[in-house]
């Protein structure tokens, strides 16, 4: 058996693996900031786009993609070049906005 990266099971574990790097990552995004209105605001759009990537996003998101972008926003933060992070923040976010599009519209 060889390993096909478009059939629906590693379609799926690679959905799968993205969402727990990104809950992740928000979660110590959370804990950095200990701020209880930005942990309401990422546990409700981690919800929501956890039902998105489980459905209709499954097969476009590109998994390396997120990954850098999300390795380029802890470099940012660690830097702490709050302009940098804002705009990779910002990029991440359209990102995200523009596969829905894609997919919903």
């Amino acid at each position: 058996m060889t390993y096909d990266p478009r059939s629906p099971l590693s379609t799926m574990c690679a959905t799968r693996c993205l969402i727990e790097i990104d809950n992740g990552f928000h979660e110590i995004i959370y804990q950095a900031t200990q701020n209880p209105i930005l942990r309401e605001i990422l546990e409700n759009l981690q919800s929501r786009c956890a039902r998105l990537w489980n459905s209709t996003l499954s097969e476009m998101v590109h998994t390396p993609e997120i990954v850098s972008q999300l390795k380029e926003i802890c470099s940012s933060l660690k830097n702490r070049d709050s302009d940098k992070t804002a705009r990779l923040l910002e990029g991440h976010v359209r990102y995200f906005i523009s596969l829905i599009k894609s997919q919903l519209l």
